[in-house]
């Protein structure tokens, strides 16, 4: 890495060994009619429901070891 540069967070994360990393940027990215609010920044209330279903999987599956 280049000094000055900032590590993404995911790699932040990963090294600090405290926490997770739950990708959620795709889910607008791809989906911005769908999951978008009016005000064109945060997400709907069907966005919310698509973040958190990927959250959940995620603990899901760190809890049951999967």
């Amino acid at each position: 890495m280049k000094q000055g540069t900032c590590p993404p967070v995911s790699l932040l994360i990963e090294d600090d060994g405290k926490g997770i990393f739950i990708p959620t940027y795709d889910l607008l990215k791809f989906n911005l009619g769908r999951y978008l609010a009016k005000d064109g920044l945060h997400p709907n209330s069907a966005g919310y429901q698509a973040h958190s279903n990927r959250i959940s999987k995620s603990v899901e599956a760190i809890i049951t070891g999967s």
